[in-house]
């Protein structure tokens, strides 16, 4: 489909600056062919220029004839016809339009057909956006993702503004994860305390009523013969215990793991923490190691 030519004639005594058109000036006694830098579709939205036009201070030609003020106001409708009918229109004629329109601005530094960086501001992005079938899918595929690879989100809590996402965090979001999911530590430690000590401890945010599947492991021992010793698996935020072993050694050089696995349901959405604690038993009078501590939660169901 060709393009209508549409050219603005300054009809007045001084310069008409149309501000919907990213400032273009328009001289004294001068025109400027607008449909060299503007879609019709544009050209036909501006109340501005409209404004313009029914008041006479410009003129519409279409390069063979000159309009009045009346005639042109409704030459202007058919216009915005044509770049609707055919959706590929703006989307054609957008990279010339944009050098063109550079040109007309008078614009000193690089303005290549794709240097978009120097006319921010002073067009509109609109027209860049398509709506065609099939164009993503066009594109060549990648097979392998990689968490840091980035995805194109429109927020729905800040108004549907335009965001990007890692592939990692999409994934995290959709399974109610947004802080860690497994927590390790090797280093050995140590106490003679009775009071629980946290060795490690995992916090992320839950959904209330999904199930999760928690997983733990730790090793530990005594520095003393036939001494006890206590470890568990708790629920910090709910105050659960969710696993312990109780341990009276007979060879302080032996080591012992306490492990296990534990579907839960959290009763609240939010922050949820859970922790691998150690002690001396109340009894014992030795002191309590541990090392090689492991925790790791998955979401397994709604």
């Amino acid at each position: 489909m060709s393009q209508r030519t549409v050219i603005a004639i300054n009809n007045t005594v001084s310069n008409v600056i149309v501000n919907d058109f990213g400032s273009l000036i328009i001289p004294v006694g001068g025109q400027v062919t607008i449909s060299e830098v503007l879609t019709l579709n544009e050209i036909q939205k501006s109340s501005e220029f409209d404004n313009y036009v029914q008041s006479g201070q410009v003129v519409v030609n279409t390069g063979s004839e000159t309009l009045t003020a009346n005639v042109a106001a409704n030459y202007l409708t058919p216009l915005a016809v044509v770049a609707e009918e055919d959706p590929n229109l703006d989307i054609e004629l957008n990279t010339e339009k944009r050098h063109n329109q550079a040109h007309l601005l008078g614009s000193s530094a690089d303005h290549t057909a794709d240097s978009k960086a120097n006319l921010d501001g002073r067009i509109s992005d609109a027209s860049l956006i398509s709506t065609l079938s099939g164009e993503i899918n066009a594109i060549t595929a990648k097979t392998a993702g990689a968490q840091t690879d980035i995805v194109l989100i429109e927020d729905s809590e800040a108004t549907y503004a335009k965001k990007k996402m890692t592939i990692e965090n999409v994934v995290l979001s959709a399974l109610g994860y947004t802080g860690a999911v497994y927590v390790y530590s090797s280093a050995r430690d140590s106490t003679t305390s009775t009071t629980y000590q946290n060795k490690v401890t995992l916090t992320t945010n839950v959904v209330a009523g999904a199930s999760y599947r928690l997983s733990f492991s730790m090793g530990f021992n005594s520095n003393a013969n036939n001494k006890a010793v206590e470890v568990r698996m708790y629920d910090s935020t709910e105050a659960v215990e969710l696993g312990a072993n109780y341990q009276e050694t007979n060879n302080s050089t032996n080591w012992f793991t306490f492990a296990g696995t534990r579907i839960i349901t959290p009763v609240a959405t939010g922050s949820h923490s859970f922790a691998l604690q150690y002690r001396q038993a109340p009894s014992g009078g030795a002191q309590c190691s541990v090392r090689n501590a492991f925790i790791d939660l998955a979401r397994v169901g709604t």
